[in-house]
């Protein structure tokens, strides 16, 4: 029986990782005065911008 991916070791290792990373990306979307920026593609925050319901209730999911 072929084992399961979610029982390999380099796999749970390569999502820990992804997951730090996006977890460090998205740390420049909080607002000191609560809510989130809109980032640009480098994580860099938008000055200017509304932020949509939709990336508050994903970055808050």
């Amino acid at each position: 029986m072929a084992m399961s991916v979610l029982d390999d070791t380099d796999h749970r290792t390569f999502l820990a990782r992804d997951a730090h990373r996006a977890l460090d990306f998205f740390d420049a979307s909080i607002r000191p005065e609560g809510g989130f920026h809109v980032l640009d593609l480098d994580g860099t925050p938008l000055p200017g911008t509304v932020q949509e319901l939709h990336t508050t209730t994903r970055l808050v999911h």
